[in-house]
């Protein structure tokens, strides 16, 4: 497969990121919004992903309409991270069995999270779109005759 063909799955896939980000941003945005309850931490742990990375699980029960319900959203996007100290102090904020504000959306009430707005995951989110895009481009425009395929790999000349 040439260059051009990667260039294109990398602009696609770019592309896919930034349609993510407006809809996450979307969300953010208006979850500051929500109404708000109290509620309470029902557990509170970090579970390890992967080889290196650490998240901060939380579950949590509050009402809303009259209704009880479980939530288990820090934030809309949900954040690993790299060292398990981070995952911890994320924690630290949550003590098992400690009352909370829990914000949940109006036309949903199970859709919940204790902190709302926008955060830098979902920036993160929309830079790694644009560099994949911008790669992605880099790649289709090239010149294919400054390309040449090494042991099965393309490589620039």
């Amino acid at each position: 497969m040439s260059p051009n063909f990667f260039g294109i799955i990398l602009m696609l896939g770019g592309m896919a990121m930034i349609v993510r980000w407006v809809y996450l941003m979307y969300r953010a945005i208006h979850s500051k919004n929500w109404p708000s309850n109290f509620g309470t931490i029902t557990s509170s742990e970090i579970v390890r992903v992967g080889r290196s990375s650490w998240l901060p699980k939380i579950t949590y029960k509050y009402s809303a309409n009259e209704e009880e319900f479980e939530g288990k959203r820090i934030r809309l996007s949900s954040s690993s991270c790299s060292m398990q100290c981070l995952a911890q102090k994320v924690l630290d904020n949550y003590p098992l069995n400690s009352p909370v504000s829990v914000f949940y959306n109006p036309n949903n009430p199970k859709d919940s999270v204790l902190s709302p707005g926008v955060t830098m995951r979902i920036l993160e989110l929309l830079l790694g779109g644009v560099m994949m895009i911008a790669g992605g481009y880099f790649l289709f425009t090239s010149n294919p005759t400054q390309w040449i395929k090494c042991h099965g790999v393309w490589i620039s000349r």
